[in-house]
């Protein structure tokens, strides 16, 4: 049961301020919506019922679609809601309904269900704070601008987001909250080691790798090799110097590789075992260009493990200030975990922040592929080497995604002023999301509205300004 003063918090809902915020949830037309914070995909939507002078949870649609929600449990998800409830929105302790056999599995379950919420942290932004950013302005959440008034049609880009392709209505209890003792309640951040003993690997038989080769070759780089063909960034991880021998002597090596945002992504662990000094000059695997002299290099064979396989590309963590010192022992360094995604790749950086070469669009992470792709509107090409810029408009079926791939295969995508350029490198970003309703004509207008407002006509490389086509 909850109090009027209670409700009257619940339905602020919870707008994530980073990463590590787990849900986006919202109040709308009388029931409380969940949706996963950078999926938009919509989990829960609960119905509240008066009850003398307090108010009950009695019913709730659960999402059972199994490409976007993997639980098929009701009673557990009964148990979620009303923990998200109690954790998220009210801020009071509650047991987490972990179906983990053993602790170290909860904790993960944990994390990757509420993040940080877990720790204990105050909130970063006040309930007062909350409400006034919804009552009277726009809120920023994952890779949409949410306005009051439109929260549920405009919660996310793609249509999966506001949608629950299949739902079982189920009636769930009242919001109890099992208050624990300070003794019982986990406030300390999660760290690698727990993690590493909870595989049963000693931090003292782990080498902790980061991957970051400045020297790599473009689209080679120890996390593209990785991404993009994990072969190669086995054999490239499989050589190491001689001089370091000792430290590579460690049989196990937990690796992880830098991303394109400077995260340490977790690669996974590999057991190793150093075969023998390499005698012949050998280019090297991220540069073909820069040479390995003879006996400078060990051949090592790793063979990746099953060990905290689940969390291939998912965990992410600090890994300190000494980021020079790219191979350290895990036992003397700890390593605080910051982040268990749900999926393995990039989140989406948002519209707002997508900014990508063109050479590197074919190559995007597949969930960044069907947001672009299911979006249309503005955007601006420009050259980081001559200034030149260029606004464009994605009106076609395939939105974004698709016009930029076509200059990704072409050089030009057909534009007559790009013909003669070196578009290769020419970035990326978006000006303007067009809604839903907008049309190809509409989608023209705001095209020459920002093209009049960068003056790309005149100083840029458009040639004239875009029009609405004959009816």
């Amino acid at each position: 049961m909850f109090s009027p003063q209670e409700i009257e918090r619940i339905r602020l809902g919870l707008v994530p301020g980073q990463m590590e915020d787990k849900w986006f949830i919202y109040w709308q037309d009388d029931a409380l919506y969940f949706h996963r914070s950078w999926t938009g995909i919509c989990v829960y939507v609960v119905r509240f019922e008066i009850d003398g002078d307090s108010y009950r949870m009695c019913e709730a649609d659960l999402n059972r679609e199994p490409s976007q929600y993997s639980q098929t449990n009701d009673d557990h998800d009964a148990a979620m809601i009303s923990y998200l409830i109690d954790v998220l929105l009210l801020e009071r302790e509650a047991e987490f309904p972990s179906e983990a056999a053993d602790e170290g599995k909860a904790a993960l379950e944990q994390w990757s269900s509420v993040g940080r919420a877990m720790l204990d942290e105050p909130r970063e932004q006040s309930l007062e704070e909350f409400r006034w950013a919804y009552e009277n302005g726009h809120v920023e959440f994952g890779p949409t601008v949410v306005a009051t008034g439109e929260l549920y049609e405009q919660v996310a880009s793609s249509n999966t987001a506001t949608q629950m392709d299949s739902e079982t209505s189920l009636p769930i209890s009242s919001g109890q909250s099992v208050i624990l003792s300070e003794e019982d309640t986990q406030h300390a951040s999660l760290s690698l080691s727990a993690l590493l003993r909870g595989a049963g690997l000693e931090p003292s038989e782990v080498l902790l790798l980061r991957h970051k080769d400045n020297r790599a070759a473009k689209g080679r780089s120890p996390y593209e090799l990785w991404r993009d063909d994990r072969r190669q960034f086995q054999s490239y991880q499989s050589v190491q110097r001689v001089k370091y021998q000792k430290m590579f002597g460690r049989p196990y090596w937990a690796a992880f590789v830098v991303n394109a945002f400077e995260e340490e992504v977790f690669a996974g662990i590999w057991k190793s075992a150093r075969q023998y000094t390499i005698k012949e000059a050998r280019p090297g695997i991220s540069n073909p260009q820069i040479i390995d002299a003879p006996e400078t290099c060990d051949q090592y064979d790793t063979i990746l493990t099953q060990r905290l396989s689940e969390l291939i590309g998912k965990l992410i963590i600090d890994w300190g200030r000494g980021k020079i010192a790219w191979a350290q022992y895990a036992d003397k360094n700890e390593k605080r975990v910051l982040e268990i995604r749900q999926n393995e790749d990039d989140p989406f950086p948002g519209f707002t922040n997508f900014r990508e070469p063109l050479w590197r669009i074919p190559r995007l992470p597949q969930t960044w592929i069907s947001a672009l792709a299911n979006c249309k509107g503005v955007y601006l090409l420009s050259s980081p080497k001559t200034n030149q810029q260029y606004v464009g408009s994605a009106s076609g079926e395939s939105g974004f995604f698709g016009r930029w791939s076509d200059y990704a295969a072409s050089g030009h995508g057909g534009n007559v002023q790009l013909k003669d350029k070196e578009t290769r490198d020419w970035q990326v970003t978006i000006l303007q999301v067009a809604g839903s309703a907008d049309t190809e004509s509409d989608i023209l207008a705001y095209e020459g509205l920002w093209q009049t407002k960068l003056q790309s006509h005149r100083l840029g490389l458009n040639s004239s300004l875009a029009s609405t086509p004959a009816a």
